[in-house]
């Protein structure tokens, strides 16, 4: 059966859901990762959406910094660039920078990376601890969010970040490697072409992800044959970036908010530099101390799916349009395998198998909004209908590589916990298919990622979770398939001072995606980080409005 839609239409959809969702949890759509990596990364406005669906020319890959320019003067430092290197809007305050620092922080090496920094300015005469933003993937940016922040700032718009502004500095930067770095490890469209042309091609899933392997890999070798040392690439040296930055701005001290892998990366900074945080701020909880990236991957996906079947179930609409989806999740994995839906979007046809609709079912819930077309998706794909509106769970899936470093991506993971074995993702004796797909077909994915790039792993001490009397807030989302509210349990154990917060209707991350709710813990929090803030408002969200049948 073949479907047929644009990527304008799949956007506009997403809009339509979330303009006429009132729930205070309605949240953008999210940003998942690419075939090759699954992991969740950060979320996605629909304009960032657009850019993903349809991806511009990546440059050829650029050489090193050379010694000679880091040998200059001392690291780090700070300069001020006249054109940032991105388009801010005229009359916004802020300060765009590059920080220049050492590409190994403890050893002597005179090699820098130079790292993009936006700091928006406090409308304060006396400015408190500024609040840096860690973004997740590992290799995603999130620069780009300085811009709409300064834009709603100009056209007068009241938000959280006015707020937040009227009392501190904004920090964003990119994380080495990242878009807007240099080097900036992002591979280039011809590179990644193979990767594009298999997504269409009607491939077996085995043929896909090789072919998406072996671009990265191909991607990988070229920065390496430009002498980007990847023994670099990891969360220690990650951190000590954090604290360079702080250190050339002048701050004494910081509040720190990291999102997704930028939990991971917070904790770091947590353990070698405490002394420099006033406050952290922990969303979509990750924990330092699991052997492999992908530990227990199979229980978080199988939870999280369970979920949402179970929120179905309880909804009076969606159990009546809907009344087997458990049996229907299990039987449509069944057909997908011995015969794929085909759909139809923007002139191009994509083979919707059983491994295309794991991953789409999956990072679907990644967002409440996209978690409520999952149900329509299901009985879409297995009963053969025609109902464009099901596209919208084909986002997670499209091949994404010119917003995303994958070259750091993997090196991140690989040195930070590498993934050896399929069974490091399997835990559980029964899970749905579409769950065991998931969890073996990322892992084998980073298996082989993992014994190409064969990184220094980081020391044992790394990986112990942190002690600290830091006051930190933790946020979940129950509907969350990559760090379940069960990660910020284990973690808070170790913080005194620490306050969790989960919600019943969130996806992966809460801050930064329009969830109201979460805005206003997080403000509270930011003002008076020793208190409990005011949670009220989770049990005031509304529920989710799962997408039914077109004929009801």
């Amino acid at each position: 059966m073949k479907n047929t839609a644009s990527i304008l239409l799949i956007l506009l959809l997403i809009l339509l859901v979330a303009c006429q969702n009132d729930s205070p949890q309605a949240t953008a759509v999210p940003e998942p990762t690419v075939a090759a990596e699954d992991t969740p990364v950060e979320e996605a406005s629909p304009e960032a959406a657009e850019a993903t669906m349809a991806p511009e020319p990546t440059a050829a890959p650029t050489a090193v910094p050379t010694e000679e320019t880091a040998s200059a003067g001392a690291l780090p430092r700070v300069e001020p660039l006249d054109e940032c290197f991105i388009e801010m809007p005229e009359g916004a305050g802020y300060e765009c920078l590059r920080v220049e620092v050492p590409e190994f922080h403890n050893e002597e090496n005179e090699r820098s990376i130079k790292l993009g920094v936006i700091r928006l300015l406090s409308t304060a005469d006396t400015p408190a601890e500024p609040l840096f933003f860690a973004e997740g993937g590992p290799g995603g940016s999130n620069v780009d969010q300085a811009l709409t922040i300064a834009q709603n700032m100009l056209d007068g718009d009241e938000t959280v970040f006015t707020d937040l502004l009227s009392t501190r500095d904004l920090v964003f930067f990119t994380q080495r490697g990242t878009l807007y770095a240099e080097p900036a490890l992002m591979c280039s469209e011809e590179t990644m072409a193979p990767m594009l042309e298999a997504f269409y091609a009607g491939l077996s899933a085995q043929e896909r992800e090789q072919i998406s392997t072996d671009a990265i890999k191909a991607c990988y070798e070229e920065f390496a044959d430009a002498g980007v040392d990847f023994a670099a690439y990891n969360s220690v040296e990650n951190a000590a970036d954090i604290n360079s930055i702080r250190e050339v701005l002048g701050y004494d001290q910081i509040v720190l908010y990291g999102d997704s892998y930028g939990t991971v990366l917070s904790q770091h900074v947590m353990r070698d530099y405490p002394d420099t945080l006033a406050a952290v701020i922990l969303d979509g909880v990750d924990t330092l101390n699991a052997p492999s990236w992908v530990t227990g991957e199979d229980a978080e996906l199988q939870s999280a799916l369970e979920y949402a079947i179970g929120l179905c179930a309880a909804d009076k609409a969606c159990s009546e349009a809907y009344p087997d989806l458990a049996e229907d999740v299990e039987a449509v994995y069944q057909k997908l395998q011995a015969e794929p839906y085909v759909a139809e979007v923007d002139g191009k046809q994509i083979y919707i198998d059983e491994n295309l609709a794991a991953s789409a079912f999956f990072t679907a819930l990644y967002s409440p909004i996209t978690a409520s077309f999952l149900p329509l998706g299901v009985d879409t794909f297995l009963n053969e209908k025609q109902d464009e509106r099901s596209l919208v769970l084909l986002y997670g899936v499209f091949p994404r590589f010119e917003s995303i470093s994958l070259p750091m991506h993997n090196a991140m993971v690989c040195s930070e916990d590498p993934v050896t074995s399929v069974d490091d993702a399997i835990s559980l004796d029964e899970v749905y298919s579409v769950v065991s797909e998931q969890a073996r077909s990322e892992a084998s994915s980073y298996i082989e990622m993992c014994s190409y790039m064969n990184l220094p792993v980081l020391p044992d001490e790394t990986d112990v979770p942190i002690s600290s009397d830091l006051p930190v807030l933790l946020l979940s989302g129950a509907l969350d398939p990559a760090t379940p509210a069960s990660n910020a349990e284990e973690v808070l154990a170790t913080l005194p001072n620490g306050f969790s917060f989960e919600f019943p209707y969130g996806g992966h991350v809460q801050f930064l995606t329009g969830n109201v709710c979460a805005e206003s813990i997080v403000a509270s929090f930011i003002a008076d980080p020793t208190t409990e803030p005011d949670s009220r408002c989770i049990a005031e969200a509304l529920p989710l409005q799962f997408a039914l049948p077109a004929e009801q």
